[in-house]
């Protein structure tokens, strides 16, 4: 009989630990971008909470660095610490976003402290995570262009032209031209994805009208990308 009621009252213990245990806040911590792959300069970082548990309130986060060349900013000021009060989280997610400096590329780490309070039958603790996190900040692309251009009035011509990408990785890459009066260009182009030091060779195609002026002018290109 004693080894019976020994196991029903270590199965009573060990019941009531569980319950306990899940009767709490369960929060993770994640972090995003805007843009999704940052360059060198100034650019937003999104640290994302989400509580999978029972009501966090009172939730405090802490955001330090210690790199050399990375900054939070505060108020347009360079800090390497921000305080946040993000108030009280049931079961959901909520965010808070600021915005950082990157001076050069590289992999920096930010750690961020979150500290709330939770309540099991009116009686209240304290909780608290710990996470670094690492943003990876490329060098921003960097084109140069290389052609040599001739056409004559009431001409139509098929040019090479080569570009070069002399900065960091470029994904979604669109290259539109501009040309003078009377000189149409049918070419527009679009690359998924352009390597750093990564060259191409495109070719495009020029139609000067028979009202086209001789003289010099610009072929504008606008390359943009993410």
């Amino acid at each position: 009989m004693r080894k019976i009621w020994l196991f029903l009252i270590l199965f009573f213990v060990t019941l009531n630990s569980l319950i306990v245990s899940s009767a709490q806040p369960v929060i993770t911590i994640n972090h995003h971008t805007i843009p999704e792959n940052p360059s060198v300069g100034y650019f937003i970082l999104s640290i994302d909470l989400s509580n999978a548990g029972t009501n966090a309130k009172n939730i405090e986060m802490q955001i330090n660095e210690n790199e050399r060349d990375f900054a939070l900013i505060d108020d347009n000021k360079k800090v390497s610490g921000l305080y946040m009060d993000l108030g009280d989280l049931s079961a959901g997610a909520t965010s808070a976003s600021f915005k950082v400096f990157a001076d050069k590329s590289g992999i920096y780490q930010i750690n961020v402290k979150i500290k709330y309070r939770y309540f099991i039958n009116n009686t209240g603790y304290q909780g608290s995570i710990n996470k670094v996190i690492a943003i990876v900040v490329s060098e921003k692309p960097n084109f140069i262009v290389d052609a040599n251009i001739s056409i004559k009035p009431s001409e139509t011509k098929q040019f090479p032209i080569k570009i070069k990408n002399v900065g960091g990785k470029a994904k979604d890459v669109r290259i539109n031209f501009e040309t003078p009066e009377n000189v149409v260009c049918d070419a527009n182009l679009a690359f998924d994805v352009w390597n750093a030091n990564e060259e191409k060779e495109v070719s495009i195609k020029l139609l000067a009208d028979k009202k086209a002026e001789v003289g010099m002018y610009k072929l504008n290109l606008k390359i943009s990308y993410t």
